[in-house]
């Protein structure tokens, strides 16, 4: 009897596990370099944002800049 086999869209005779392993073996990687590459550049995105505010708070809360900054906002 021949079973349509829906993993991988193929006829076969019974269950060929063989070639739903061998998509896995390839999509699994796969997904896990992606889901690194995301979170890399979600880390990296927080990092800018910290050495931003880092930035602002060295440069423009000290007193000597405060004046100048106002000054030229009015």
């Amino acid at each position: 009897m021949i079973y349509f086999c829906i993993a991988c869209c193929a006829c076969c005779d019974g269950m060929n596990f063989d070639v739903i392993i061998e998509l896995l073996k390839v999509l699994g990687p796969l997904t896990v370099a992606l889901w690194a590459l995301y979170l890399f550049t979600e880390n990296n995105r927080v990092k800018r944002a910290q050495w931003l505010k880092s930035l602002f708070e060295k440069f423009c809360e000290k007193e000597i800049y405060k004046s100048c900054i106002t000054m030229q906002c009015h």
